[in-house]
């Protein structure tokens, strides 16, 4: 299967994983404030912003973007 033609959130993303989905998570990480490249690659730099927003947000951190922290880098989160 083409990954690079994924609808972003649609699939959990990981270190390794490529494709318009995962430019799609380096830009909601820009707008976050963390800087990442938006190279279309899960990268290092990527995983670690992942796990400094889970962190943040207070969410498992395992530096997978599942749908629940999909759902918070869309600034759909839990109300506090």
């Amino acid at each position: 299967a083409l990954t690079s033609s994924v609808e972003p959130g649609t699939r959990s993303l990981k270190s390794g994983c490529w494709g318009a989905d995962v430019c799609e998570l380096q830009g909601l990480l820009l707008v976050h404030g963390y800087e990442v490249n938006r190279s279309r690659v899960f990268d290092e730099a990527t995983e670690e912003a992942v796990r400094d927003f889970q962190e943040r947000s207070r969410l498992q951190i395992n530096g997978i973007v599942d749908a629940t922290t999909w759902t918070f880098l869309r600034g759909r989160g839990l109300s506090t």
